[in-house]
């Protein structure tokens, strides 16, 4: 669970290196908690050749980790961190009280609609995600599954499913990331949450319909048109799926029969 009041970082769950690395990149970024602005750092670190691993929502770092500035900041001389060796702590700040673990393996190639967004070596993150809980046996791999939650809600989940971003990116629907003309970060992002409910992520907001919601879809069942009402919210989404790679989005303050406002876009996967 996340902080409710700030006194420093926690310092009360450690994150240890899972296998010898090296730190290549700390991005550091600036969070609001409480009325006071804190720190986070995002680590990303090379196991091998082909393996990569990214860790977030941490802080503060080892002390072997030196002038840090705001941003990304790329390590020229790499730091080694033997296997089990602490790299960090989880910082207490994200809301959904997580850290972020993921893995990239450029011997694994995803397969997305729109392949050639994901081969142009801007977005060539995501073509090589691999699970990160598959490079443990399985009593750890249980051990990782049995600490999901629902990412709103926090209600636990029972899945030894571990998802990439590929695996919303359903061919014929609105599921996946949507992106305006000469963007490489997505400006609307579609899909389900490990219970089942369609998740909707904007620049400027993020809406969760769960399957007891009188409009909700799944959003790989979504061929065509479809609107959204998120009644907690006060927020309609309406989705017209024009064709394969091209959507048209709408969406802003109220119902589906009765908009206040609108947020009006031409998107493509």
């Amino acid at each position: 669970m996340p902080v409710t009041a700030w006194n420093g970082y926690p310092q009360s769950v450690p994150v240890f290196a899972p296998t010898d690395s090296w730190l290549r990149q700390v991005q550091v970024y600036e969070q609001s908690v409480i009325g006071n602005t804190v720190l986070e750092y995002e680590l990303v670190l090379e196991a091998s050749c082909n393996i990569w691993y990214r860790l977030g929502h941490l802080g503060p770092v080892s002390d072997k980790i030196k002038d840090l500035s705001i941003g990304y900041n790329y390590i020229t001389e790499p730091i080694f961190f033997e296997s089990g060796e602490i790299i960090s702590y989880w910082s207490g700040i994200n809301p959904g009280g997580n850290i972020d673990f993921g893995v990239y393996n450029t011997s694994t190639i995803n397969t997305f609609t729109n392949q050639d967004r994901y081969t142009d070596g801007l977005n060539d993150h995501q073509l090589y995600e691999d699970c990160p809980f598959n490079y443990f046996d399985k009593k750890i791999q249980q051990q990782f599954y049995q600490k999901l939650s629902e990412e709103i809600t926090l209600l636990p989940v029972t899945t030894t499913e571990c998802r990439k971003s590929s695996d919303q990116d359903i061919a014929g629907s609105i599921s996946g990331e949507w992106f305006e003309q000469n963007s490489i970060t997505p400006t609307v992002s579609i899909g389900s949450s490990l219970l089942g409910s369609a998740r909707f992520t904007t620049r400027d907001l993020e809406v969760s319909i769960d399957p007891e919601n009188i409009t909700y879809v799944h959003p790989s069942k979504v061929t065509s048109n479809h609107c959204y009402y998120s009644d907690n919210t006060n927020i309609y989404i309406d989705l017209d799926l024009i064709d394969p790679l091209t959507l048209i989005v709408s969406y802003g303050e109220g119902t589906c029969s009765a908009k206040k406002s609108a947020t009006n876009l031409q998107l493509n996967k």
